[in-house]
C-alpha cells in the first residue's frame, strides 16, 4: 500500500513537471529533453503497476481508471514531443547560427548601400538595396518568433517564406536586373565587390534557413504536443489527487497497525 501511495503521489509532482520539462524542451534544451524523457517513463511505470497491482480492487479501481483515462492521451503528446527531438534540436542550432550571421549581412549590406550612393545610383535603386537590410532583420525577427511557438508561429513561418523569395529575388536582380521588381543589374565595380561579398555571405546562411524551414512543421507539432501537455496537467494532477485520497482511505479501511491491536487488546480485556 505504500508503494501506491507513493506512485499516486509521484504523479501529482510528475504531472506538473512534465509540462514544464516540455515547454523548456521543444525550444532545443537538450538537458530539458532528457529530464522529460526520463519523466514520461517513471509516469508510465506507475500507471501501469497500479493498473497491475490495484485496477480491480474496490475502493481504489475507478480512481486508478480515471487516472489512466487521463494519462492516455497525455502519453501520445509525450511521445509526439520525444519523437521531434532530433527535429527540434537541430532547428535551434540552425537558427542560432542564422540569427548570429544576420549582423555580419546586414553590415555588408550597408557596405553595398554606401557603394552604390556613391557611384551614383538611382535613389530607387538604393531604396531597394536599403530593403534588403530590413529583410535580414525581419528574418532573424521571425526565426525567434517560431521557435517561441504560440498561436502566431506558423504566420511567422509563412512570413519567413515570403521574405526569403523577395531578398533572394533582389539580390539576383542586382546581379543580373530584374524588370518585374524593378531592380536595375550594378554595374559600378565598387558596388558589384559588395553585392559578391553579401551574395556569399547569404549563400552560406541559406543552408541553415533551408533547415529551418524544413525542420518547422516538426517543430509546430511538437510544441502543439507541449501545448496539450501543459492544458491536460492539471487534470492529471487533480486525479492522482484523488487517488492518492482513495489509497489513504483504503489503507485506512484495512489498517492492521500496532494501534489496530492495542484497541483488540483493551476490548478483550474488558470482556
Amino acid at each position: 500500500m505504500y508503494a501506491a501511495s507513493a506512485a499516486a503521489s509521484g504523479l501529482q509532482v510528475n504531472s506538473q513537471r512534465l509540462a514544464n520539462q516540455a515547454r523548456e524542451a521543444v525550444t532545443g534544451d537538450a538537458a530539458a529533453f532528457t529530464a522529460f524523457k526520463d519523466t514520461r517513463a517513471q509516469i508510465d511505470r506507475d500507471v501501469e503497476q497500479l493498473n497491475a497491482n490495484f485496477g480491480s480492487t474496490t475502493g481504489v479501481a475507478g480512481p486508478v481508471r480515471t487516472v489512466t483515462e487521463t494519462w492516455t492521451p497525455l502519453a501520445a503528446s509525450a511521445a509526439q514531443v520525444e519523437s521531434s527531438e532530433q527535429a527540434v534540436s537541430g532547428f535551434a542550432a540552425n537558427a542560432s547560427r542564422f540569427s548570429q550571421a544576420v549582423p555580419q549581412l546586414q553590415a555588408q549590406l550597408d557596405e553595398l548601400v554606401r557603394a552604390m550612393s556613391s557611384s551614383g545610383s538611382p535613389a530607387s535603386q538604393v531604396y531597394i538595396a536599403l530593403r534588403q537590410n530590413v529583410l535580414a532583420g525581419n528574418m532573424a525577427r521571425r526565426v525567434a518568433e517560431i521557435q517561441a511557438g504560440g498561436a502566431d508561429a506558423s504566420l511567422a513561418g509563412d512570413a519567413l517564406a515570403r521574405d526569403v523569395n523577395v531578398f533572394e529575388q533582389v539580390l539576383e536582380g542586382l546581379r543580373a536586373g530584374d524588370q518585374s521588381m524593378n531592380v536595375q543589374p550594378l554595374t559600378n565595380g565598387g558596388a558589384v565587390a559588395a553585392l559578391t561579398q553579401a551574395s556569399e555571405r547569404w549563400t552560406a546562411m541559406k543552408q541553415d534557413l533551408d533547415a529551418i524551414m524544413s525542420n518547422a512543421p516538426a517543430l509546430f507539432q511538437a510544441q502543439a504536443a507541449s501545448s496539450a501537455l501543459t492544458a491536460g496537467s492539471d487534470r492529471l494532477l487533480s486525479d492522482s489527487q484523488d487517488l492518492f485520497a482513495a489509497f489513504t482511505a483504503f489503507g485506512s479501511l484495512n489498517d492492521k497497525s500496532v494501534l489496530g491491536n492495542v484497541w483488540i487488546s483493551i476490548i478483550s480485556g474488558l470482556l
